[in-house]
């Protein structure tokens, strides 16, 4: 697995339905979500994240995301849709 700053390496396996395990991060790491909406990012993987959204998510379709990392303080941009929310749609 690749050691990337600001990730934990977390190399046992999971009984997870997803194609990449995800690592929770070191550091708090901000995301841009829709329009006026942030969050916090609490895992991260190759194919999919985990945030905390400050207010409720209103499509499935989010456009583009930006979320940064710790070390080089660039904002990492990528095409996003919600898969899972929860209740409160956070």
């Amino acid at each position: 697995m690749s050691q990337t700053p600001g990730l934990a390496d977390f190399s046992a396996p999971h009984p997870d339905r997803r194609l990449h395990s995800r690592q929770q991060l070191h550091e708090l790491a901000y995301v841009k979500l829709d329009e006026g909406n942030g969050g916090i990012v609490l895992d991260l993987s190759e194919g999919g994240m985990s945030a905390q959204a400050v207010t409720s998510l209103m499509d499935a379709s989010l456009g583009c995301v930006r979320f940064q990392l710790s070390g080089p303080q660039a904002w990492i941009e990528t095409a996003a849709r919600v898969v899972w929310a929860s209740d409160s749609k956070k």
